[in-house]
Formats: structure tokens, sequence, C-alpha cells
């Protein structure tokens, strides 16, 4: 008899103790990489043959809730790496560009915990309608 009245308790007690890893239900990645020459107040940039890298994420299918934006500066040949923090989740977003500043990789995390829950990766070719590379020297 004691026993049959322990297992629920115990039951309860290992449930009640689990956490919740339902994955993160995204509802938009949005991300571009443009020369920061098109960005505003360029003349006060130090280095003009730069680019700029930016990442919006939605968590919500409601367009009026918040979303998260990160935003990096990125040299030929160097990677960037910008986070935050929204709504539970660490948000890392990460700019790779060429030495030759003709392909960039960006890449969005999310992670709860410090368990990934979700990744994107794009591999973007940096050219003008004419294929030359861009900002042009």
């Amino acid at each position: 008899m004691k026993r049959a009245a322990i297992l629920p308790v115990l039951a309860f007690l290992f449930f009640a103790s689990m956490r919740s890893t339902d994955p993160v239900s995204v509802y938009g990645i949005e991300t571009d990489i443009k020369p920061s020459t098109f960005d505003e107040y360029m003349l006060l940039r130090p280095t003009p043959y730069t680019f700029t890298g930016r990442a919006f994420v939605q968590l919500s299918p409601d367009r009026r809730e918040p979303r998260v934006g990160l935003k990096v500066v990125v040299e030929p040949g160097e990677r960037q790496t910008a986070t935050t923090k929204f709504n539970g989740y660490d948000v890392n977003f990460t700019v790779s560009l060429s030495d030759r500043h003709d392909q960039a990789r960006t890449e969005v995390v999310l992670k709860r915990d410090g368990v990934t829950q979700f990744r994107q990766a794009s591999d973007v070719l940096l050219t003008d309608a004419s294929g030359r590379t861009l900002p042009r020297r």
C-alpha cells in the first residue's frame, strides 16, 4: 500500500523536474550584407572598404511583435560577431568576409541555456550587376 502511494509522487517529481526541450519556432530571419558606403553617416567611418551585415530575428507570427536586430561591420579577411539576449534566447550573428571581399558568410544562432536551438547560415557572392566585386578600389 505504501509503495502504491509513493509511486505517483515520485513520478510527479520526476516529470516536474524535467526541462522543456521544445524547439524554438522562428517565424523569420532576415540577413543582409552590403558595402558600408551605403550606410548613413558614411563620412564618419574611417575605413571605407568595409561591409555592414545586419540580421533581424522574429519569433512571433505577429508582425507587430518586437524583433531583434543585430549589426556588425567587417573588413576584408575579418570575422565579426554580435550577441544579444531576446525572449530568453542568446542570439549570435556572425559575418565573415573573404580577403578579396568578393564572398561573405552570415550565420545566425539561437541558444537557450547554452544549447543551440536554431542555426541558419548563408553564403553570399558580393558583386554588382556587371559581376565586379563591391566596393571597387
